[in-house]
């Protein structure tokens, strides 16, 4: 049989390339399905009851939705999320600063099986990514290490943050350079 749906969030917002899995009654991984730009997903299962789990990225994942054998439309919602918004900028000049930014879970997370084939952030990291200086990064509610840095001559910030479902954290983060290489060439 054939079921679709539409995989939305919290607030009714359609998830675009989330992952609809699908594992039978006693368990086993049957297939998954990716949703569309607008959400909305067709999958075959069999002819029997099963369990539906969204997945988006490596980091959220719902409860599963049991569907009876007679049922052929199931609507998914994945629980909603909280934003990060960081402004990174040269303490002295105040312009916007390049970076690295690193975002690490410090509590418990949903774990999502390996059967669903889905990679889990590497050395438990949810983000590791450069930014020209702005960002706004979507995450899961929970506590997070949160380090910023732009190089080996400039100060490291590090701070912990909680984000909160349908809640934006605003985090200012000034970078001071700390060794003046100035005028000074190296090479190999």
């Amino acid at each position: 049989r054939t079921v679709t749906g539409r995989v939305s969030d919290a607030m009714g917002t359609p998830i675009s390339g989330a992952f609809v899995h699908v594992v039978d009654a006693k368990g086993a991984y049957r297939t998954r399905a990716q949703t569309d730009n607008s959400g909305t997903y067709t999958v075959n299962v069999p002819a029997e009851e099963v369990d539906l789990t969204v997945t988006r990225g490596g980091d959220t994942i719902n409860q599963p939705k049991r569907l009876a054998k007679t049922e052929n439309t199931a609507n998914l919602t994945l629980p909603q999320a909280g934003k990060l918004a960081l402004t990174i900028t040269d303490a002295k000049s105040k312009k916007a600063l390049p970076s690295r930014i690193q975002i690490i879970p410090t509590g418990s997370r949903a774990q999502i099986p390996e059967s669903f084939g889905i990679p889990q952030p590497v050395d438990a990291r949810a983000v590791m990514m450069f930014s020209q200086g702005t960002e706004t990064l979507t995450l899961p509610p929970g506590s997070y290490r949160v380090i910023v840095s732009h190089g080996f001559e400039w100060a490291i910030h590090e701070s912990m943050q909680t984000i909160e479902a349908g809640k934006e954290v605003q985090l200012p983060v000034e970078l001071g350079q700390q060794i003046d290489s100035s005028g000074v060439m190296c090479a190999d």
